[in-house]
């Protein structure tokens, strides 16, 4: 399904470079760094580089595995960077810190701003939000006024959280990689379970195993670097939530229509006869493959729908008419307080529920399908468990559906038809994806 945006009314029109001049993001650390400890913290600006490539010059020049650098989250290569990393300090003892990355520079745009100390590592996750500043160009004076006006809007009433483009790599395709991935691990996990049985394989890498038993291509385009597995395994997750949120935000503009077009839109987008369905000739040029099923997961949500009782459904129809939110609360759906707290179960949804959430008091999450997953119940769950088939063979999370931008500054220069834009994001989010929902259009 093409990706619905929160607001169909805005389409402001201006060109994105997505380059280290017109695109800088700098991390808001989740605490304040000790000063003491047994880890390295080095603010570190990159440009042209991704985390996982700074990751490694790094292991190169300091002599430290990779695996022993921590860092809070991923930043794009095509801007300019600050990012906090952590290094065990053990690595610096025959090294001086200054002319390493004195080295570094000299062949790599990396710049080390400051260093500190803290007692434990930097892990995924350690991070507050992200500053932005985004430069747009060719923007007319009327677009400059939709772009304000916009900015406003997903500050005081936020945007869905859709994980950007680039979680999917240069193709868009890297979930498929995951699902590649995800099958061979099932393979070398039924590989173990008989070598143990039967006694078999002992001296044989299961893993290596399991990807002979694959497809030549399969086999060829699944690293073996586990951080970059991970990553794969983390795009299918992301592949799958955006599919989700794509449903739940339909659901709430089919609550715009009147009760009978609200029921037969349901039974349209479960038959797969609406707009973005594949034509029948683009359909038999395609073969089939294990990755048809994934198409069908939004029609199974709303096939889940649209099987309850006519008096069930015209509950939901009321329950979203009473909303003016895009994305409609339903029961049984996972919450969190927002911007950081603890996930409940919104057992009911009433209009105190309503006005905390258009507050931003707390948000909706999604899943990002794994092991010890907390899941939606309710009605709610009859949107997600389609999305819970795939099995992504990794630790199973939420991620908020719906978020705010804060601290959002916007300044125009009309002889340059250019504006540039401050903001700041919580953790996970991104600025590409906000400033689709600006453009009402894909970047």
């Amino acid at each position: 399904m093409p990706k619905i945006f929160s607001y169909p009314n805005l389409s402001a029109d201006f060109h994105f470079a997505h380059s280290p001049r017109d695109f800088v993001v700098s991390e808001i650390p989740l605490y304040e760094f000790s000063g003491s400890g047994e880890h390295q913290i080095l603010q570190i600006r990159k440009k042209g580089l991704s985390t996982f490539e700074l990751v490694k010059i790094l292991s190169s020049y300091i002599a430290c595995p990779a695996k022993s650098i921590g860092y809070a989250g991923l930043k794009d290569k095509n801007a300019t960077t600050t990012q906090y990393l952590s290094i065990p300090k053990i690595y610096f003892k025959q090294k001086d810190i200054q002319s390493c990355f004195e080295a570094i520079s000299k062949q790599y745009d990396i710049k080390l701003l400051s260093t500190t100390l803290h007692n434990n590592k930097i892990k995924i996750g350690h991070l507050k939000g992200n500053r932005f500043f985004i430069r747009l160009k060719k923007v007319t004076p009327i677009n400059a006024k939709k772009i304000e006006s916009s900015l406003k809007i997903m500050q005081n009433f936020g945007f869905a959280n859709f994980f950007g483009f680039q979680r999917f790599g240069l193709g868009g395709d890297n979930y498929k990689l995951g699902f590649d991935l995800a099958n061979v691990d099932l393979t070398r996990g039924s590989l173990a379970r008989e070598s143990f049985e039967n006694g078999d394989l002992k001296g044989e890498d299961l893993n290596d195993f399991a990807l002979k038993s694959c497809k030549p291509k399969i086999q060829t385009k699944i690293p073996k670097n586990k951080k970059m597995r991970d990553f794969l395994r983390s795009s299918l997750q992301s592949y799958l939530f955006n599919e989700w949120l794509c449903v739940r935000l339909l659901l709430g503009r089919f609550g715009e229509f009147g009760f009978g077009e609200f029921i037969e839109a349901i039974r349209e987008v479960k038959e797969r006869k609406h707009i973005w369905q594949k034509s029948k000739e683009q359909e038999s040029k395609e073969q089939s493959s294990e990755l048809d099923f994934l198409d069908t997961l939004q029609n199974k949500a709303f096939a889940n729908l649209f099987s309850l009782s006519r008096q069930n459904l015209r509950e939901i129809y009321e329950n979203l008419q009473n909303q003016k939110m895009p994305f409609g609360l339903l029961n049984g759906d996972i919450c969190c307080h927002y911007p950081y707290g603890r996930f409940f179960v919104l057992e009911g949804v009433d209009s105190k529920q309503i006005d905390r959430f258009q507050a931003g008091e707390f948000a909706p999450t999604g899943a990002l399908n794994g092991e010890n997953l907390k899941q939606a119940t309710g009605i709610a769950s009859l949107l997600e468990s389609p999305f819970l088939e795939v099995d992504c063979r990794s630790g199973g999370s939420r991620r908020y559906a719906w978020v705010w931008a804060s601290e959002c500054e916007s300044s125009y220069k009309e002889s340059k038809a250019q504006m540039e834009l401050h903001f700041s994001l919580p953790s996970g989010a991104y600025a590409t994806t906000m400033l689709e929902q600006i453009a009402g259009k894909e970047l």
